[in-house]
C-alpha cells in the first residue's frame, strides 16, 4: 500500500488557551486546515469531544484494515 495522506483539523485554542507566541507564528505559516483537508485522503475532525474523535480513528482503522484485505486478495488472485 502506498503512503496516503492524513489530516486532521481543529482549533488549537478550542480548550480556550491562548496559545504561545511561537506556536502562533508557526501555525500562521502552516497550509490551512480547509487546503490540507482538501489534499488528503482522509480526514479526521478534531472539533468535538475525545470520544468523537476516537470513533473516527476507529471508522478509519477498519476501513484502512478493509482495504488492505481487499487488495492482499487482489494480490492473491482472489477478486471479491
Amino acid at each position: 500500500m502506498t503512503g496516503r495522506p492524513l489530516c486532521g483539523t481543529g482549533n488549537p485554542d478550542r480548550a480556550g488557551r491562548e496559545a504561545a507566541e511561537p506556536c502562533k507564528l508557526r501555525l500562521r505559516h502552516q497550509i490551512p486546515d480547509a487546503e490540507k483537508a482538501a489534499r488528503a485522503d482522509y480526514v479526521l475532525e478534531n472539533t468535538g469531544d475525545r470520544d468523537s474523535l476516537h470513533a473516527q480513528v476507529v471508522a478509519l482503522w477498519q476501513r484502512l484494515q478493509k482495504r488492505v484485505r481487499r487488495e492482499q486478495h487482489i494480490l492473491q488472485g482472489r477478486v471479491f
